[in-house]
């Protein structure tokens, strides 16, 4: 009987080939894993960010007491509004700023500015933010317009109107 103990070295080549091929094709499969997950990641925190500041931003600003907003069709990059006299601080107001900042790194920001608190930093990777009012005259409307996402990267758009319930 004939027995073989071994592969030939043309067995052995065959053999490698095959595992480089697959070891390239999984290769390729965990890139483009890892580029999906950190796109989702990317996504889902810029999502995140926008629609906690528009929370934050119809929350004051339905509630203002005032406010100060660019009127007519040229939109700015900044708003203030004054809260509601807060009775438990002897009835204090408190003007809160919402600014588009750059950073030194060339990125924008969304910044909220309030005396209480400081300055807090709403949304990163801001492309673009722009608020205006809407109508002339009463009742008011704030329409805003934010983009938001890393550079390259498909950006979160959300425009939205406020109307504030409160002022004076």
């Amino acid at each position: 009987m004939n027995k073989r103990r071994g592969m030939s070295l043309i067995e052995l080549l065959i053999a490698l080939s095959i595992v480089a091929v697959l070891s390239i094709a999984i290769t390729a499969l965990l890139q483009a894993g890892a580029r999906t997950s950190a796109y989702l990641r990317d996504t889902g925190e810029a999502q995140n960010e926008v629609e906690l500041a528009v929370r934050r931003i119809v929350h004051n600003v339905r509630n203002c007491a005032s406010l100060t907003v660019p009127s007519g069709t040229s939109a700015g990059t900044t708003f203030s509004v004054v809260t509601q006299a807060d009775p438990a601080n002897n009835m204090a107001t408190y003007n809160i700023t919402y600014t588009l900042a750059t950073l030194p790194n060339g990125t924008r920001e969304l910044q909220e500015t309030d005396p209480r608190y400081g300055t807090s930093s709403l949304i990163g990777d801001v492309q673009s933010f722009s608020v205006r009012t809407q109508y002339a005259t009463t009742p008011v409307v704030v329409l805003f317009t934010i983009s938001a996402g890393r550079q390259g990267a498909t950006p979160i758009n959300r425009t939205f109107r406020v109307t504030p319930r409160n002022m004076n």
